[in-house]
Formats: C-alpha cells, structure tokens, sequence
C-alpha cells in the first residue's frame, strides 16, 4: 500500500518515508484544532520534496463532534470538508498552495480523534526549499491573537 498509493499520482520514482518524519499516529481531543497550514516542502534528513500525504482516520465519530480536515483555497477560504469517518482515508498532493487544517473539536470528554498520516517524497524540484517547517497561517476573520503571531513568527525561525 505504501508504494502502490502514490505512484497512482507520481508514477514510481516516489519515496515512502518510513522514518515518519513529522507524520505517524496523531491524536486530538475535546477542545483542539490545527490551525490552517503549509506542510513541510523538503525532507530534512533525505533531502527529498514533499509530494503526497495520507491521513488515515481511526476513531469511531460522530458528525456533529466537528474535527473535520478542511482543505483549503490560496486564500485560506473553505474549499473542501472531510469529516474523519473510521475507516476513511484521504490523499492529497503537497503543493505550495495545499493549504489544510483541523476543525476544532467538540467530541465528549474522553473521546479521541486518532489518525494515522503517512507521507511520500520524490526528487526535489529546481527551487530551493521554502519551508523546512510547517508553516501556519491566520484565516480571513481569525481574531488577532499576539500569542498565536509570535508562536507562528518563532516556528519560522526554527
């Protein structure tokens, strides 16, 4: 599955990072979110270009607990909404304009949103990498948070 999924988009020259750099089992619960965000462009130890991600959802979920995967526009607008069903995977290209984020959470104390993010790499483009880190962003009508800006501001730096 590892090899078979993105080479359906890349053809074969794509790299499974097995390693899991900055994906594997990821876990949310009541109350979280993940702000809108760029993934990381290069492979900081392969020095390969990000090219797929696949997030895997494992939790049994309800609708209304919200926690959906949002995809978004260039201009940080609501494009696409995946709710994390068991079972449902979903693939998507890394691109410069694969702008993502996490719906905040309204699960029952206790309850988790589990999933499982698996990433693919190929030979870097031309450019040079742009974002050794994920890079996050404010939304149209986000209230201004100095806390949030600075936090956003260091990871760049980092």
């Amino acid at each position: 599955l590892l090899d078979y999924l993105p080479r359906q988009v890349y053809g074969s020259n794509m790299i499974a990072d097995t390693s899991l750099w900055g994906a594997g089992m990821h876990s949310m619960s009541a109350g979280d979110h993940l702000d809108a965000h760029l993934d990381h462009d290069i492979h900081p130890r392969l020095g390969l270009m990000r090219r797929t991600n696949a997030v895997l959802f494992l939790s049994e979920w309800s609708p209304e607990w919200g926690g959906d995967l949002l995809l978004l526009s260039s201009n940080l607008v609501h494009e696409t909404c995946i709710s994390p069903a068991l079972g449902r995977m979903t693939l998507w290209r890394s691109t410069e304009e694969a702008y993502h984020a996490v719906a905040p959470l309204t699960c029952p104390e206790g309850v988790q949103r589990k999933s499982l993010a698996v990433y693919w790499y190929g030979m870097p483009a031309v450019q040079q990498a742009k974002r050794p880190r994920a890079q996050f962003l404010a939304r149209p009508g986000e209230k201004p948070c100095p806390e949030k800006e600075e936090l956003r501001r260091k990871r760049l730096l980092v």
